[in-house]
């Protein structure tokens, strides 16, 4: 029982380091890449730049709307 929960907990951490890049977020949320650019640069969705300058979302994250 406490080796599957320590296991189940190391599997979600693991998740959560996995970084995706625009392309892919895109997929998994069914929208285009610019939508996914749009929810970035309104600060609608955590990303960082890498060191190629490329966005990368953690794989965990979520869109959060800013009210109006």
């Amino acid at each position: 029982y406490v080796a599957a929960d320590l296991e189940e907990r190391m599997a979600a951490a693991r998740a959560a380091e996995r970084k995706l890049l625009i392309p892919a977020y895109a997929r998994r949320c069914g929208v285009n890449a610019a939508t996914v650019r749009k929810w970035i640069y309104r600060g609608e969705l955590a990303a960082t730049k890498n060191d190629k300058g490329e966005w990368e979302i953690p794989s965990t994250a979520l869109r959060v709307r800013k009210s109006a």
